[in-house]
């Protein structure tokens, strides 16, 4: 990667869908969106409680945004969703290499565990870039980190006094 491409810039959308979860929402998105000349350049989708949030960037033509923005407030009255959109000039999403993964375990967890390790992650210089919920039952939470090291993080979080039920690994 050159470093023009690094900080060159884009129009682009983001569309935030949230609803209670049920078949066919993304499908229903992408259906609304294949008209348009946009490309996606970023997705995500957690589901919480029942609940869906779907985010999607999409690089677009800026002649095209009021167009799309109607298609996507036809569609969240079609669905009954809550739609939101957001346009703007962004720098083009970059891969984030390196990331270290802080899995945390424990029977309950507790929001003072979380605040143990970010609180570590933020002194070693860390960014947390996404939270993960890998099981429920122990529940284990990945936090992916970018900004710092392996060895600082582990260093930065080898003096903590653990909880029995918590249980932290570094990789």
């Amino acid at each position: 990667m050159t470093q023009e491409t690094k900080n060159q810039q884009i129009f682009s959308g983001l569309i935030l869908l949230t609803s209670e979860d049920k078949a066919g929402l993304a499908d229903s998105l992408f259906e609304a969106l294949s008209p348009f000349a946009v490309a996606v350049i970023d997705i995500d989708q957690i589901i919480i409680k029942g609940r869906l949030f779907l985010t999607l960037q999409i690089s677009l033509n800026p002649d095209h945004q009021e167009a799309i923005e109607e298609d996507m407030n036809q569609l969240a009255e079609g669905l009954q969703v809550d739609i939101a959109c957001i346009f703007s000039a962004s720098e083009v999403p970059q891969d984030i290499d390196d990331q270290v993964v802080v899995s945390i375990s424990a029977n309950k967890m507790l929001p003072r565990h979380l605040r143990t390790v970010t609180e570590k992650i933020v002194i070693s210089g860390g960014n947390i870039e996404k939270f993960t919920r890998n099981s429920a039952s122990p529940m284990v939470i990945d936090i992916h980190v970018s900004g710092t090291q392996l060895s600082a993080l582990k260093n930065a979080l080898s003096d903590l006094t653990l909880e029995p039920d918590l249980a932290i690994t570094v990789a």
